[in-house]
């Protein structure tokens, strides 16, 4: 309990800094990144969509590591803001960004998100033959679980139960097989 309301502290200190960071240097992207990652923080996603807007209207060096977790950062703002439809411009960045895992299963949950299941499902199989990835799971049984849901969704139960399986201990999955198969009682 305490952490958090030091963390909030923390972090609205952080914004008051680069605020004034901010107004020194009103055209730094890196600024504007920081900011929207502090408001990421604190789950107010659609100010923190704003700064990373305001950032990726800027020539970025995209090998850099900060725009990258950018990219992904406004991807998952953008979902958890419900905003589904506008996080689809970040296929726009596909060519870019298409070799990390990361970014493939980002793509995949927006797909998800709006409904392409089909599209959704080549790219989360895509993001599990990647090797390596930043957020753990994501290549692996992350993929595997939306992909259950997926075929939950679409009533293959067939199929959920097989992705869900591939899991392995992961709870959520585990919970969803429980649920699918017929009670053996």
């Amino acid at each position: 309990e305490g952490d958090l309301e030091t963390r909030r502290k923390k972090t609205k200190r952080n914004i008051e800094l680069l605020n004034v960071a901010l107004s020194d240097n009103p055209h730094d992207p890196y600024i504007l990144y920081q900011l929207g990652k502090s408001y990421y923080m604190e789950e107010d996603y659609i100010r923190a969509c704003s700064f990373f807007e305001q950032a990726l209207c800027y020539e970025l060096d995209l090998r850099l590591e900060y725009v990258q977790d950018m990219v992904e950062s406004y991807g998952y703002a953008l979902i958890n803001s419900g905003q589904y439809e506008s996080a689809l411009t970040l296929l726009n960045l596909y060519e870019d960004f298409g070799d990390s895992a990361d970014f493939i299963f980002l793509i995949a949950l927006i797909l998800m998100n709006n409904g392409q299941f089909d599209a959704s499902i080549k790219e989360f199989l895509k993001a599990t033959k990647k090797k390596e990835c930043k957020m753990y799971g994501v290549n692996d049984y992350l993929a595997y679980y939306n992909m259950g849901v997926i075929y939950e969704c679409t009533h293959d139960m067939k199929l959920a139960k097989k992705y869900y399986e591939l899991c392995g201990e992961y709870e959520p999955a585990l919970e969803r097989i429980k649920q699918i198969s017929p009670s053996n009682t």
